[in-house]
């Protein structure tokens, strides 16, 4: 999670149960590289990391391109990389719909968010390959939905 996030007072103690790692959101490399080998150590200990390989959340609904931070987070860790797609979220309150995140009335109080899971990929697998499974699952769910 960005660091201006995870700072703020009142989702601070929640992302810290929650075990969240706060990335730095000016470039401070150290910092940057601290939080990526802290997700690597967190999965080789056993623990489930996810990453939003975009980087940011998107400004227009579509898919962004994926970070190659993950690759990094994955180096010399033999953990399978598990493609996660969520669909429907765009025009929510979490969403850039509109050009506002959260301070918006949302259109629909009761919306269906999907979650698809794709086949495990290989630990080496790069952004673009992850990139393209994540666009497989979210054009799957438009044709079912």
């Amino acid at each position: 999670m960005g660091r201006e996030c995870y700072d703020l007072p009142w989702i601070k103690p929640f992302v810290r149960i929650a075990r969240v790692i706060p990335i730095p959101s000016e470039v401070r490399p150290r910092e940057m590289i601290h939080a990526l080998h802290r997700a690597g150590d967190a999965i080789r200990n056993g623990g489930i990391v996810c990453v939003f390989a975009g980087g940011q959340i998107t400004r227009t609904g579509e898919l962004n391109e994926f970070q190659r931070g993950f690759e990094r987070i994955m180096k010399n860790v033999d953990a399978p990389i598990v493609p996660v797609a969520l669909s429907g979220v765009w025009g929510s309150i979490f969403s850039f719909e509109r050009r506002k995140f959260f301070w918006k009335w949302p259109q629909r109080f009761r919306r269906p968010v999907t979650v698809g899971f794709g086949k495990p990929l290989p630990a080496n697998s790069t952004a673009d390959e992850v990139r393209r499974a994540v666009a497989q699952l979210l054009l799957s769910s438009a044709v079912e939905n």
